[in-house]
């Protein structure tokens, strides 16, 4: 994931002479996210950006201009949408415009389809009946919810579908729901169960 904060010198080490107004975000910089990640890191995996409405990414520019320039600069994916339509469609103006290009189109498009190596997809009822779903999260954040709590909404979408889900619970939610002695090895061998898909 990649943060809304700038690296002046490092972007001048890469674009020798480039101005302060040109000293972008790393979200925007093509300096840091190609020169610096992918090339002298030789990070080839997936890019993703940080949230795209906070101030550090959407002061640099008018939203039409910065929704196109994340992924022409580097960025592979989207954390967050103002109003997806409108995103969608500003994407699309810069493809139009070739603000990003076929090929770096391609490249994004490349790393975040799922490589299905184990053919596991589409998840099925008739291929997995069971599955497990886990959610991440660093904990609340200033909305005060729980971003875990969102997965009951995944899971009732999961079972509309037929698939018979069980929701993960950390050590922190089950120590809440009143269960003791929480340790990692009865958890490890719950989760070890041979007839469920893991994701």
């Amino acid at each position: 994931m990649i943060g809304h904060i700038g690296a002046p010198e490092l972007s001048r080490h890469f674009r020798p002479g480039l101005a302060d107004k040109g000293i972008l975000s790393a979200t925007l910089a093509a300096e840091l996210l190609q020169d610096v990640l992918r090339g002298e890191l030789g990070f080839n995996g997936l890019i993703l950006m940080d949230a795209s409405q906070m101030v550090g990414l959407t002061q640099a520019m008018k939203r039409k201009d910065l929704v196109p320039a994340t992924v022409a600069a580097g960025c592979d994916m989207f954390l967050f949408f103002r109003n997806a339509e409108e995103d969608f469609g500003y994407m699309l103006d810069g493809y139009k415009s070739g603000v990003i290009t076929e090929q770096r189109l391609h490249d994004a498009l490349r790393r975040i389809l799922v490589k299905d190596t184990a053919h596991n997809l589409p998840i099925r009822p008739e291929t997995y009946k069971r599955i497990r779903l886990y959610g991440i999260s660093g904990g609340s954040d200033f909305t005060r919810a729980d971003p875990p709590a969102y997965l009951d909404a995944v899971k009732d979408e999961l079972q509309k579908a037929g698939l018979e889900v069980h929701l993960f619970k950390t050590a922190a939610q089950r120590e809440a729901a009143g269960e003791a002695g929480i340790n990692l090895m009865p958890i490890i061998s719950e989760e070890a169960t041979g007839d469920s898909l893991c994701r």
